[in-house]
């Protein structure tokens, strides 16, 4: 009686295991981590290998070093079938959770991993191609990515091993972003913050109320100007930086902040008509096109915003066409019932 054969999944479902694997979001299993690199190492290092976890960023260091200095002379397999199958998948380009990546180009200079979630697609490229020896040879590698595994590093008898980063989180356009804590969380020690894709110091997400005027004002980086001016509160800065009200009339007042190195910073104040239930009346400060150019309707991207203004024209720059701008119009044609 013969064997019976492993059935194969087909492109679509290692497609789709592999996708999940790359959100990050699983569970790390050590075992089945360990498990799936002993196996690996069999197929490939033809060797037995211990399987060590790091822990901290120093470890990293320490190994991507060994790594380094051990990969010259290292030419015990030839992975050259492995990465024509990784290329040789169409939809590599098309990869959606490359987040992690963006991060760790940081550190990828000295580290000399290998990335889990960049190799394994070895394993999907080879399925496509109906190369089922190589499939099998790197698959044990998208297992791994599934228990968690994220990098790797091979040094004498050993397979150094990173989990996966504890926090990503990116915006709508899946810059890394985030707004209470880390953005990127990686052994116990690495804690990154971004702000729509800029790296940022810890106090300006966890602390923002320790941003200065000082520090605003001496920082270079028009980027990271902004970045801090919008922490600090776009109000509130322009209030303590003496901002010139340049147009006051029954809508609010406008106001206009140079700003080294960037566009201006105009703002339209306004205050609600009627008090609300024990809060009175608000002051709002909404920003707006230095040229009063209407903004448009939505969350839109940055590219599809400027689209948008390059076919507006400019207007006067009165308080009433400010808030109008707010609105996506024209002050000649703004003309609210109320006031909100």
């Amino acid at each position: 009686m013969s064997p019976t054969k492993e059935k194969l999944p087909t492109v679509e479902e290692l497609q789709a295991r592999f996708a999940t694997a790359c959100d990050f979001k699983q569970t790390v299993d050590r075992a089945r981590i360990t498990e799936a690199f002993q196996k690996w190492a069999e197929l490939v290092i033809k060797r037995p290998m211990e399987i060590r976890f790091v822990k901290n960023l120093d470890e990293v260091k320490k190994h991507g070093k060994a790594a380094r200095d051990a990969w010259a002379a290292w030419d015990a397999w030839d992975a050259r079938d492995a990465w024509d199958a990784r290329d040789a998948w169409a939809a590599w380009a098309a990869r959606a959770a490359w987040d992690a990546w963006d991060a760790w180009d940081a550190w990828a200079a000295w580290a000399a991993a290998w990335d889990c979630s960049y190799t394994a697609i070895a394993a999907v490229g080879a399925l496509s191609r109906a190369d089922k020896a190589t499939y099998s040879t790197w698959l044990p590698i998208l297992e791994a990515l599934e228990a968690g595994a994220w990098l790797f590093w091979i040094v004498d008898e050993q397979i150094i091993v990173s989990e996966i980063p504890k926090t990503i989180t990116v915006d709508e356009q899946r810059r890394l972003h985030g707004e209470k804590g880390p953005t990127f969380a990686w052994l116990d020690d690495v804690r990154e913050y971004y702000w729509h894709g800029l790296n940022v110091p810890a106090h300006v997400i966890e602390h923002p109320e320790k941003i200065t005027l000082a520090e605003i004002e001496k920082q270079e980086n028009s980027e990271m100007r902004r970045v801090l001016i919008t922490r600090y509160g776009l109000g509130r800065y322009l209030v303590d930086s003496k901002a010139e009200a340049i147009h006051t009339d029954d809508t609010g007042v406008l106001y206009r902040k140079e700003v080294k190195g960037s566009e201006p910073i105009v703002m339209v104040r306004v205050v609600n008509s009627t008090p609300e239930k024990g809060l009175g009346f608000r002051e709002f400060f909404m920003p707006v096109d230095p040229q009063l150019r209407p903004l448009p309707p939505g969350r839109w991207s940055a590219e599809k915003k400027r689209d948008w203004l390059a076919k507006q024209k400019p207007q006067e720059l009165t308080a009433h066409n400010a808030a109008a701008s707010t609105w996506g119009m024209r002050g000649e044609d703004y003309a609210p019932a109320c006031q909100t």
